[in-house]
């Protein structure tokens, strides 16, 4: 069965953008048939701006470890078992792009507060993981899910277009140094930064932008409002 709690980490098309912290990942709020527990307040559900969409903070990788370490028995998100209503069906797509059949990646170093303030290596580790992605054992579980297909369809089997595992899915990197990033972004901040950067890199149509996300990475202690104070936040627009 595909479940919709694996969508969230597919390279699918989404309708606006999510925040994370670095190191780790958002998720499309669960649906009520899927009770999702988080770890205490490190993590959760959050309106980071109004009148944008919620975004689901997971914690740092830091922030973790201390939780575990002052809860030792305590379990990571837990998703109860689901039945067939809660299989992930094709609807058409948003103009009919369903997932990202080549997708592309474009990660950009946002403000002049990246320069000697990188305590962490988030860059390093940022770059690592969107190079070694592309083509991985990994990732290839995106490619049963598809586009092109029946409404209502919720097994591909070879039908259809597939969502994309190429190499090379980390297409470019950008130095945005020249100048100050807001020391707490909002949300349409960081999504106009997005904008900024389809510009910068040539992306300034639909089409050259139907398989493309751009994470935006703030620099260490710059985060949007409602994001961990510790470590810098990042935004994956379409």
């Amino acid at each position: 069965m595909i479940r919709r709690e694996h969508a969230s980490r597919c390279f699918l098309a989404l309708l606006g953008f999510l925040v994370v912290s670095p190191l780790c990942h958002a998720q499309e709020p669960q649906e009520p048939n899927q009770k999702m527990v988080y770890e205490g307040t490190v993590g959760g559900l959050r309106h980071l701006e109004e009148g944008q969409p919620p975004a689901m903070i997971h914690a740092t990788v830091d922030d973790m470890k201390r939780f575990r370490e002052a809860n030792p028995s305590a379990r990571p998100g837990v998703v109860q078992s689901a039945g067939t209503a809660s299989d992930l069906s094709y609807h058409g797509g948003a103009g009919g792009i369903g997932v990202e059949t080549s997708p592309k990646i474009y990660l950009v170093l946002w403000g002049s507060q990246w320069n000697n303030n990188d305590p962490s290596g988030e860059e390093a580790i940022l770059n690592n993981f969107y190079s070694g992605a592309g083509g991985s054992s990994w990732l290839n579980s995106v490619t049963q899910y598809c586009q092109g297909v029946a409404s209502g369809t919720v097994h591909c089997n070879g039908m259809g277009t597939p969502a994309g595992n190429q190499l090379g899915i980390l297409a470019g990197v950008w130095y945005d140094h020249g100048s100050t990033a807001p020391s707490k972004p909002k949300q349409s901040q960081i999504a106009a930064e997005a904008v900024r950067a389809a510009s910068h890199f040539g992306n300034t149509t639909a089409s050259s932008n139907a398989s493309v996300q751009y994470v935006i990475a703030t620099a260490h202690g710059h985060n949007a409002t409602g994001v961990n104070a510790d470590a810098g936040c990042q935004a994956a627009a379409e």
